[in-house]
């Protein structure tokens, strides 16, 4: 009847379950996110009987490497939506000093990256670099009730942009980033597909399509770099082909790279590439 409820899992942070097939004992997987999380066996009154793997030599090489951690904050959309965020900073962070800004994002419909969860990705070596990473989950995405979910539903790409457009300008605000030096990394959004087809909802894909926004792309003063597998069968190579055509026929310039064979996750050869030039990419442009 949902009264009495009881927390079960052993702290804060993200955790994923495993019960056992008559619900006396349970698999607890996880952790926050300011180091690798730990794997536990706990029985049904939720007391740990035993430790499966709990990461200490990895934690200990991280503590040695000195990574940067998730500081959590939200903020109100110039619209009036409040929306959540995650940034992580430069150890030898200085509020005196101007910091360029990436910011990183999925903004699929459902999804959620803001979240207490451990997991370090190529964008962390930025931050080694002097540059501060922000992630913000916008309109659309999940855990935040039906009604925000939903708010995309047939109009996938309109108000996900509005909100990644407002971070930007959040983050300009502050007197430590260089307004000059913002700029946002994506990969895939793989729910473009997953509420209707284009006769559903014609109006939603075309008015929301780079495709048909290729003529407000500013070459002169922003770079651009398209990167894409021939293998990849969840967003099909003709789609960077549609808007390499696009941009050709306004004469805009922009960077492509395009690794034959590979799949959605640039396998099987070349994630370790694709993450190198990511990263020079952004070291040497922003």
């Amino acid at each position: 009847d949902g009264k009495h409820k009881e927390r079960l899992t052993p702290g804060d942070g993200y955790y994923s379950i495993y019960p056992s097939a008559d619900l006396s004992y349970y698999i607890c997987e996880g952790g926050g996110s300011s180091a690798p999380g730990r794997t536990d066996v706990f029985n049904a009154a939720g007391k740990r009987v035993r430790t499966l793997y709990d990461n200490a030599p990895l934690k200990e090489a991280l503590a040695e490497a000195g990574l940067p951690v998730r500081e959590f904050f939200t903020f109100t959309t110039e619209r009036g939506d409040e929306l959540n965020g995650y940034m992580l900073k430069p150890l030898d962070f200085d509020p005196a000093k101007c910091y360029p800004v990436l910011l990183t994002q999925y903004s699929g419909p459902g999804s959620q990256q803001v979240a207490e969860v451990w997991g370090p990705d190529w964008e962390d070596a930025l931050v080694t670099h002097g540059y501060i990473v922000v992630c913000v989950d916008p309109r659309g995405t999940g855990y935040r009730g039906e009604e925000f979910k939903k708010l995309t539903y047939g109009n996938l790409g309109r108000l996900e942009v509005e909100d990644q457009i407002s971070t930007a300008r959040y983050m300009a605000r502050q007197s430590y980033v260089d307004p000059a030096r913002i700029g946002i990394y994506g990969w895939s959004y793989g729910g473009f597909m997953a509420l209707g087809l284009p006769d559903d909802y014609p109006k939603g894909y075309d008015d929301n399509s780079p495709v048909n926004l290729a003529h407000l792309f500013r070459d002169d003063s922003t770079r651009l770099l398209i990167v894409h597998g021939t293998a990849d069968d969840n967003v099909h190579f003709q789609n960077t082909m549609e808007m390499a055509r696009a941009l050709n026929k306004l004469g805009k310039q922009y960077d492509m790279m395009v690794y034959p064979d590979q799949n959605h996750s640039m396998m099987p050869d070349d994630m370790i590439h694709v993450r190198e030039k990511m990263l020079r990419y952004t070291l040497e442009n922003l």
